[in-house]
């Protein structure tokens, strides 16, 4: 997994220091997406950091799930909603990192291990009549 940091603040950041490289097969899948206006929602405990990024119509989300081998040192749960700083390069899409989290992705030495599994979750309530 790929890390963006930057040690000076930027306006057009939004705030962010640290992107964290979305995984090559949601690339391959999914990266579309990220190219149309979505909003994100980050929610952190335990072992998870989970995004949720929603189209702007709120009808097609995408969940993230990150499940870190190690807990997070920040050791009460949080979350909310971020400025949507989605940077999309040629051959990687980065998401921002709350500056709460910027921590746990950062490695000096040696390696970090995390999972990543992710879906599409659609918020289409029409059934067909029966």
């Amino acid at each position: 997994m790929k890390i963006l940091t930057t040690d000076e603040d930027y306006p057009q950041l939004n705030g962010f220091g640290t992107f964290l490289g979305l995984s090559d097969r949601l690339m391959q899948t999914e990266s579309p997406f990220f190219r149309a206006a979505h909003t994100t929602r980050v929610i952190w405990a335990g072992h998870r950091v989970i995004y949720i990024f929603t189209n702007s119509t709120g009808e097609l989300s995408l969940y993230y799930d990150i499940e870190l081998r190690d807990p997070l040192e920040q050791k009460s749960a949080g979350g909310g909603s971020f400025a949507t700083t989605t940077l999309i390069t040629k051959k990687r899409i980065f998401i921002p990192v709350p500056s709460e989290l910027a921590d746990e992705f950062r490695v000096e030495t040696g390696s970090r291990e995390f999972f990543v599994r992710f879906d599409l979750l659609s918020n289409d309530l029409s059934f067909p009549a029966t």
